[in-house]
């Protein structure tokens, strides 16, 4: 078995074979020692105040359990799958349960101690995920008034599981999934998107990497940024990154050239403050990458 092939946690023995995980009620609160987003948290500080392992007992660690990835049992069902070795997500931890997704849009809930698989989540049987795709960074957690919710990007479906179970949430746009091909933009045909959605409050928010079939050097869907009731799935708010004619910055982009410019992708991890109510979104240039001559102006 490949490296690639398993998610492993280590550990001091001593310590290990000590440490009890706390249960897993619904948290409306943030537990010490909890990493509940990719980042930690939604800021994405990327820091745990944890300090049993540190510099002098690091040596130590020793592989406890290793899960093999799940898309290589959906590969013995299905030969015409292709699996991506380059295993890039990071786990959840909520209290007892551990949550991890698959780079053909699974997703699975292990126990932290034992590695012992609670649920997984069959994406093709349930219409979302994909038999050919490129890493995926991971999922979202939600929860509130008793309920919790995993929320994660599944093929071209935007899907919200049942955190306990793994059920996709039938309250959340169709049957648990939105597909995020459809945009009233026609110029958006396809979606693609490898990162975690991030939840702020209670609006999970999508990116994506492209929106249509063809990349075209110069004309292209812009990169719509979107946001979804975490509870129904109903669209909140859509931002496109390049200003509609008419908009403020549109002066800035001559010739008309925000009328097909298109990109500008928030195609990796955001990050958001939730007391402030602000999501800050990382962008990727516009068409085409390199050569801006059909879209003269400062381009704000």
């Amino acid at each position: 078995m490949s490296v690639a092939a398993v998610f492993a946690i280590a550990a001091l023995p001593a310590w290990f074979a000590g440490c009890a995980f706390a249960d897993a009620p619904t948290r409306d609160e943030e537990v010490v020692g909890d990493w509940p987003s990719y980042g930690a948290d939604i800021a994405s500080t990327k820091y745990s105040p944890l300090d049993q392992i540190d510099a002098d007992n690091v040596a130590g660690l020793e592989i406890v359990w290793r899960w093999e990835n799940a898309d290589y049992e959906l590969a013995e069902r299905n030969p015409e799958a292709s699996v991506n070795p380059n295993f890039q997500t990071t786990p959840l931890k909520v209290g007892d349960r551990l949550y991890t997704t698959t780079n053909l849009g699974q997703a699975a809930a292990l126990d932290p101690a034992t590695g012992a698989e609670i649920w997984r989540y069959e994406a093709l049987a349930h219409g979302a995920g994909s038999l050919s795709t490129r890493a995926n960074r991971g999922a979202a957690y939600w929860s509130g008034g008793g309920a919790e919710r995993i929320l994660l990007i599944s093929g071209e479906h935007l899907v919200s599981l049942d955190a306990a179970t793994g059920v996709p949430d039938s309250a959340f746009g169709e049957d648990g999934k939105i597909d995020l091909s459809i945009d009233p933009d026609p110029r958006v045909t396809r979606y693609f998107w490898t990162s975690a959605p991030l939840v702020v409050r209670d609006v999970v928010i999508v990116g994506s990497t492209f929106l249509a079939e063809n990349r075209n050097w110069q004309k292209a869907p812009p990169g719509y940024v979107r946001a979804y009731d975490v509870r129904t799935g109903a669209i909140e708010w859509r931002f496109n990154p390049i200003p509609a004619p008419g908009t403020p910055g549109s002066e800035t982009w001559e010739d008309g050239s925000e009328v097909y410019t298109g990109d500008a992708n928030a195609w990796t991890m955001m990050s958001a403050d939730a007391d402030l109510g602000l999501v800050y979104l990382p962008l990727k240039t516009t068409t085409n990458d390199w050569y801006g001559g059909p879209r003269p102006g400062a381009n704000l």
